[in-house]
């Protein structure tokens, strides 16, 4: 009897191991398909890049889950300034996209962000320190020059916000442990998630007038046009009398 129940018990593990190498294997070959079809046209069989697209190879398993994750790859378009949008692959697919790719570089950087409660007072402070010069001071986004935006955060994940720090995505600094630590990248984060339930539920902005959140160029060129206009108006109405 206890014989019987040893082999019944190894039989069980015998069959959970190989279910678990047979998902591995599916998973691996899953992602294998995923990449040839829709990312070696321009990355390469292997991530070596082309002329189209940069290499992955050293790449940075939570840059390439970042662009994955946020719709900006595959890519619509060559050259162009993506943006976020829609995933087309689910999250276990992403998963297994980013492990596949990482297999192309010998020493892959497999770190992903780990988030912590964070504090949004910090969180504020620190955002204004190193994100709203590019990002606006609400996270709204703005140009930073030529073709190249900061984009809106207004609906990003604190994930998605915690890796594109951590990634340094096109032209944005990577904002690494040493720059910015696990607590600090969190309370960053979770500031952003704060600005974004407040600036939902309110119908009008604070303050008046949006001016499509264009930032102090439209608000000056508001007070020089309305302001020196309203100006001139009144000399040449005292000039008269």
């Amino acid at each position: 009897m206890l014989q019987s129940v040893r082999w019944f018990r190894c039989t069980l593990a015998a069959l959970a191991l190989s279910w678990g190498c047979c998902a591995a294997a599916g998973a691996a070959n899953g992602a294998a398909f995923l990449y040839a079809t829709r990312c070696a046209s321009c990355h390469g069989a292997r991530g070596e890049g082309s002329a189209k697209a940069p290499p992955l190879i050293g790449s940075r398993a939570v840059y390439v889950h970042f662009m994955l994750d946020t719709g900006r790859m595959p890519a619509g378009t060559f050259n162009a300034n993506e943006v976020s949008k829609a995933p087309i692959f689910t999250a276990q697919q992403i998963d297994a996209l980013t492990a596949y790719v990482e297999r192309f570089t010998l020493h892959p950087k497999l770190a992903m962000p780990v988030i912590l409660p964070g504090n949004i007072v910090r969180g504020r402070t620190l955002f204004d320190a190193d994100c709203q010069q590019c990002h606006n001071a609400v996270g709204a986004g703005a140009s930073i020059g030529g073709d190249n935006v900061a984009p809106s955060l207004m609906n990003a994940t604190v994930f998605q916000v915690a890796e594109a720090m951590r990634s340094g995505p096109e032209m944005m600094p990577r904002f690494g442990p040493r720059v910015l630590s696990d607590q600090q990248m969190s309370d960053i984060a979770r500031y952003v998630n704060y600005v974004q339930a407040e600036q939902g539920a309110k119908a009008e902005d604070a303050g008046g007038i949006s001016l499509a959140h264009i930032g102090p160029v439209a608000e000056g060129l508001v007070a020089w046009v309305f302001g020196l206009g309203a100006l001139v108006i009144f000399l040449r109405c005292i000039g008269e009398k």
